[in-house]
């Protein structure tokens, strides 16, 4: 079976992609990470995917403007080259606005013939597997195993 395809956002000291990246070397996300897009260019987050070899575009918003749709369209270009399956935010991209996370999600949803109401699944998706990557990060097995052993 493929690996799911997973392209990261990101645009800061990139802790959060460093999680994602140990957790796929330590086997216990299996995924290919594909890209990161960030949009800061000499953000210390470049560095950790060359380092983790995983191809890194940057976008840098900036010669947008206000234009925040042109930039989203390119951030959407580049993940739909990757041809990924799922799209992590992982940073502190400049707002993500509902324009990117419905272009992300109709882009992937077209791809899978997936009729879902909610935009905003891919987005709640993304969060949840980034808890899910902490608490792997930290060792615990589950959630829960952290709330059981601080009341003992």
């Amino acid at each position: 079976m493929d690996r799911l395809r997973v392209g990261v956002l990101a645009s800061g000291r990139g802790t959060d992609f460093q999680s994602l990246v140990d957790a796929r070397d330590r086997g216990d996300l299996a995924v290919e990470i594909v890209v990161l897009v960030c949009n800061v260019p000499g953000a210390p987050v470049i560095a950790r995917a060359k380092k983790a070899e995983v191809p890194a575009v940057v976008i840098d918003h900036r010669p947008f403007g206000k234009d925040r749709a042109a930039f989203e369209r390119e951030v959407v270009k580049v993940l739909k080259e990757k041809r990924t399956d799922l799209v992590v935010f992982a940073g502190s991209l400049p707002r993500v606005t509902q324009t990117l996370s419905l272009a992300v999600y109709a882009e992937f949803a077209r791809s899978f013939d997936v009729a879902l109401a909610i935009g905003g699944l891919l987005v709640a998706f993304s969060f949840a597997l980034l808890l899910v990557v902490k608490w792997l990060s930290f060792g615990w097995t589950s959630p829960f195993r952290f709330a059981a052993s601080s009341s003992a």
